[in-house]
């Protein structure tokens, strides 16, 4: 299925498990090896690291009080998607400083997603994120 992927986001422990390697740098360029344009893997509040074959980085996260981490990756990929629509480039074309703010941001949904029970009930809006991004500046 990796092959079949654009963006393939999953978390370190997933990344670990698929690649049979805890150096998360070398598990990274295995997947993006096997085809995908974006390899994202999320690591709890310590943030995310992506890799194109253009350039790599890590992102740090956010601290909050969790009640319920059911929908925190789901948000996460929710929050990095939305970001790369509205970004309106195709990936290829987006900088090494949009694809950090994109993962930023994408850590805030995540983040916020954790303060909350449940999955779905959890996903704060548009409105929302933005005034936690602008709190954690």
């Amino acid at each position: 299925m990796i092959r079949s992927t654009t963006i393939l986001r999953l978390n370190d422990a997933e990344a670990e498990f698929l690649t049979g390697t805890r150096d998360l740098k070398e598990g990274m360029k295995q997947l993006l090896s096997l085809g995908p344009e974006l390899v994202v893997v999320t690591r709890d509040k310590a943030g995310c690291s992506f890799m194109t074959k253009q350039f790599s980085g890590d992102v740090k996260g956010f601290r909050v009080k969790a009640v319920d981490t059911t929908g925190c990756g789901d948000g996460f990929l929710a929050g990095l998607l939305s970001g790369i629509i509205k970004n309106g480039k195709p990936l290829k074309e987006i900088t090494l400083t949009e694809m950090k703010e994109l993962c930023r941001t994408a850590n805030a949904v995540g983040a916020l997603a954790a303060t909350k029970r449940g999955a779905i009930a959890a996903m704060p809006d548009g409105k929302s994120v933005e005034q936690f991004l602008r709190r954690h500046t």
